[in-house]
């Protein structure tokens, strides 16, 4: 890996930990209370997966992004895919925060103006982007570390 990379790895580190910890939150609550299905963030994929199911894409997601970044590259060099779920859910995520941007109003059904749901629901969007980036830059590192071993 470049002095760079070497550089950004607790960025892309703190952005899965960050998904991570989001969808292990989120399943929890979940699993308590089912009226959670209603956050925006949680709405889209509800809709899909239902009860319980949601909660256990989510956990299993969550689990296999943590693995993906924990193994080290020499061992797996399929730390990217282990990370692909996890996208999955936020790219949802980031959908049903832009759907709500649009129609003004929250998965709940909460009207709000449009400006306010934009700061709101913002960080959905940006962090689904921000781990787009993250999996492309592993993919290139784990690449990289996989021509190394070869030569």
């Amino acid at each position: 890996m470049g002095d760079l990379a070497h550089r950004l790895w607790p960025v892309y580190w703190a952005i899965i930990w960050y998904a991570a910890a989001l969808h292990i939150v989120w399943a929890v609550a979940l699993l308590v209370d089912s009226s959670t299905q209603g956050v925006t963030a949680v709405s889209v994929a509800a809709r899909m997966f239902g009860w319980p199911w949601t909660s256990v894409f989510m956990l299993t997601a969550a689990a296999m992004a943590i693995v993906g970044i924990i193994v080290p590259i020499t061992h797996c060099r399929c730390n990217t895919w282990f990370m692909l779920p996890q996208q999955f859910l936020l790219i949802l995520s980031a959908g049903g925060a832009l759907s709500a941007m649009v129609q003004s109003k929250f998965a709940d059904g909460v009207l709000r103006p449009r400006a306010f749901l934009i700061a709101d629901q913002l960080p959905a969007i940006l962090i689904a982007v921000a781990h787009v980036v993250v999996m492309i830059r592993m993919a290139i590192i784990t690449a990289a570390v996989a021509n190394q071993q070869k030569e």
